[in-house]
């Protein structure tokens, strides 16, 4: 009898590589999961990064892992194809800029 630890356990996500675009960065990560390991490209527009961090004071990389943890926690809500927007969860999903903020708050513990 299994005891469910695998199926519950917390995705993990990883940001590897920041590269600066002319609208704002695009991150190479990382999601792993209990049924495996996904590579991504995290696309965070300048826009969505100031929406998130509006005093400047997170690296862009720490909101990256915020938004990419919260496709990760959502992976049934949102598809985690190769490419991701960090627009998009704000766009689609009424919880996002609550979760991604408060996801945030437990990365600057």
């Amino acid at each position: 009898m299994s005891d469910g630890t695998l199926c519950s356990m917390e995705p993990t996500v990883r940001i590897a590589k920041e590269r600066e675009q002319s609208d704002g960065w695009l991150f190479d990560a990382g999601i792993t999961r209990a049924d495996g390991q996904s590579h991504h490209e995290l696309f965070l527009n300048f826009a969505d990064y100031n929406y998130y961090c509006p005093d400047g004071t997170l690296p862009p990389a720490r909101v990256a892992e915020a938004v990419l943890a919260f496709f990760a926690r959502h992976a049934e809500l949102t598809q985690l194809h190769e490419r991701l927007d960090a627009s998009v969860p704000r766009r689609r999903l009424l919880h996002a800029d609550r979760d991604i903020r408060e996801i945030l708050g437990q990365l600057a513990q």
